[in-house]
This record gives structure tokens, C-alpha cells and sequence, in this order.
């Protein structure tokens, strides 16, 4: 996995850790895994997740949509990798279909993002 931010880890157990892989022939990269935030919610605008390694980051800045869960409900959030390979998230909705800027206690999943 990348390294992780302060108060960022693997999820528990029974999702997959998070990885990357390089598709040689296409030349993209595959990110999978869920990121378990210990950290209290957090309001600023663009928390940083992890940080990918040299030869699998983006040439240009790719934004994703994704889920971050909460008591077991999930939300839609909304982030980007940018060319120095930092995973953030920068808003997301919660309970009342508000959004906010920052991110909530629980975990975030980067399942199918690709670049």
C-alpha cells in the first residue's frame, strides 16, 4: 500500500487491503482497498489519505467519485490523486444529503479507481 497519512490504515477485516497494480501493456494503474480513518471527522476541505509511490501516480490530476461508510451506512464522497500521487478526499454527503467539506470518521473505499 501507499503511505498512509496520520490516523489512516487498512480497514478491518474483511475487505482488501489497499493496493495498486500497473497493467503493463496499457500502462495504467489500478487502485482496490478499503482506508480506515481513526482520526475524529475531520472539516477541512481536502484530507489527505495516502501517498502512492514514484511510477504509479498520474500525469495529471484524476478526480473519482466514491463511498466513505458510516456506521455502516455508506455516502458518496468525492476526491482526487494529484501528480504528486496524494490520495485525498474533499467532500462528501452526509446523513441529511448535505454536503460537507472534509471527511467523517469510518472508511473510505478506493475500489475500481484506475488512472
Amino acid at each position: 500500500s501507499g503511505n498512509f497519512a496520520t490516523g489512516f490504515g487498512n480497514s478491518v477485516v474483511g475487505f482488501y487491503s489497499v493496493a495498486y497494480k500497473q497493467d503493463t501493456l496499457t500502462n495504467t494503474i489500478y487502485l482496490r482497498g478499503v482506508v480506515s480513518n481513526s482520526n475524529p471527522a475531520i472539516t477541512t476541505v481536502g484530507v489527505l489519505l495516502f501517498t502512492l509511490p514514484l511510477g504509479f501516480r498520474p500525469s495529471a490530476t484524476v478526480n473519482f467519485i466514491t463511498t466513505v461508510g458510516i456506521n455502516s451506512t455508506n455516502y458518496m464522497a468525492f476526491g482526487s490523486i494529484n501528480v504528486a500521487g496524494q490520495v485525498s478526499i474533499f467532500r462528501y454527503y452526509d446523513a441529511a444529503g448535505v454536503i460537507q467539506g472534509g471527511l467523517p470518521t469510518g472508511d473510505i473505499s478506493v475500489d475500481g479507481i484506475y488512472f
